[in-house]
């Protein structure tokens, strides 16, 4: 029965799959990598995050920070990173050597969050390891530079473990997310105080509405609040067939979060992933499991 059971598992997981919703993950989570490094340039904050302290910015670069200080020293490492990140950023959105870029890009990427620790927010980390996941399928075979370059067909199928791993990567974070808000603060589903979401989309630090505006529509923020706590503990309705109904609440929550707060890529970043939760509707079966 064992061997049975073990068996159905590995039928499953290398199920085909239309390659489609992956190769967009790859250039739409590469994408957001890319514009959020840029963005830093355009602000002219380069030379504040990846110096070191000793040369007037803010990195924790020192002597002892990996093999760049050696090759161009600590005043230059930051600035080597930052460079090559972006490099291999356009290079997996783009499609050409792929698979390369992914190792020196998660490489360079995690050497930046690790000069700049308060620059390496947790939706870096989720991207890194999505470039991670994207290593080990054909993702850089489907609308890739590289193919016409080559003159060789693009792939149409890719095995069905990727979105199994996807899905279940957001399954936790969605309820880590949901959990961690109402043992933090009960309000979320409560009826009394104000409901948590209105205090966080008025924080003059980090939202964009006006607090006293708002306030005669704060019942909104009351139900709005109430659903995205349903929303964030029901993600695993994404391994059933209403994976893309779920998926409406989801996109719902981030771009509102995107419209109405000053979060850098969160949202762009999380919505990168989507690809694959809406592949029933956003692309044709041709014949292949999408869930």
């Amino acid at each position: 029965m064992i061997a049975r059971w073990w068996q159905r598992w590995v039928d499953h997981c290398d199920r085909d799959v239309d390659i489609r919703p992956i190769a967009l993950l790859r250039i739409l989570v590469s994408l957001c990598v890319l514009g959020d490094l840029l963005r830093v340039a355009q602000l002219g904050l380069v030379d504040d995050f990846f110096l070191p302290y000793k040369d007037g910015g803010l990195s924790v670069i020192d002597e002892d920070w990996w093999v760049l200080d050696d090759l161009v020293g600590s005043d230059q490492a930051g600035f080597v990173a930052y460079g090559v990140t972006v490099v291999c950023a356009l290079m997996i959105a783009l499609g050409i050597g792929v698979r390369p870029a992914i190792v020196i890009g998660v490489l360079f990427y995690a050497q930046l969050g690790h000069g700049y620790p308060p620059g390496d927010r947790a939706i870096d980390r989720v991207l890194r390891l999505m470039w991670m996941f994207l290593l080990f399928t054909p993702a850089h075979r489907k609308w890739s530079v590289e193919n016409l370059l080559r003159k060789r067909e693009a792939v149409e199928t890719a095995k069905g473990w990727f979105f199994d791993l996807v899905k279940w990567f957001l399954i936790v974070m969605y309820l880590c997310a949901g959990i961690g808000k109402l043992q933090n603060n009960p309000d979320w589903m409560g009826l009394r105080a104000f409901s948590p979401l209105y205090r966080i989309l008025t924080d003059p630090l980090a939202a964009n509405l006006d607090s006293s505006w708002w306030y005669f529509l704060h019942p909104l923020f009351r139900f709005g609040s109430w659903a995205t706590i349903i929303i964030e503990l029901t993600p695993f309705l994404m391994l059933t067939r209403y994976c893309p109904h779920w998926a409406v609440g989801g996109f719902l929550i981030h771009f509102g979060i995107a419209l109405t707060m000053n979060l850098g890529m969160f949202s762009w970043g999380m919505l990168a992933m989507y690809p694959v939760l809406f592949a029933p509707w956003l692309f044709e079966n041709r014949g292949y499991a999408l869930r």
